[in-house]
């Protein structure tokens, strides 16, 4: 995934990027932000969840429409684990404005 974001990146107008905490995982990368409407209040963490490729999954061999199947059984598998809170608090309206 080469869609990092820049430390000082506005999101919906309104969270700023302040670090990058890890982009090596394999579900995506992790930002902390900062809050514009709430300056006193602790940073934010972020998560950019990165989709799952092919070679990710070990499965390049097979056929491309079995290769597509699985890819997006697991992408819906991500998103799920990641609105049941799997990876802490979840800011999914501010996900939408990103790259994935």
């Amino acid at each position: 995934m080469n869609n990092i974001l820049r430390i000082g990146t506005l999101l919906r107008e309104r969270y700023t990027i302040t670090d990058l905490l890890s982009n090596n995982s394999g579900f995506g990368i992790t930002y902390k932000v900062r809050d514009n409407n709430h300056p006193n209040q602790p940073s934010l963490i972020l998560k950019q969840l990165k989709k799952p490729t092919a070679s990710t999954l070990n499965i390049q061999n097979l056929p491309n429409l079995e290769q597509e199947e699985i890819l997006n059984q697991y992408w819906q598998e991500y998103l799920r684990l990641f609105r049941i809170g799997i990876f802490g608090i979840c800011y999914a309206k501010l996900l939408n404005k990103m790259p994935v």
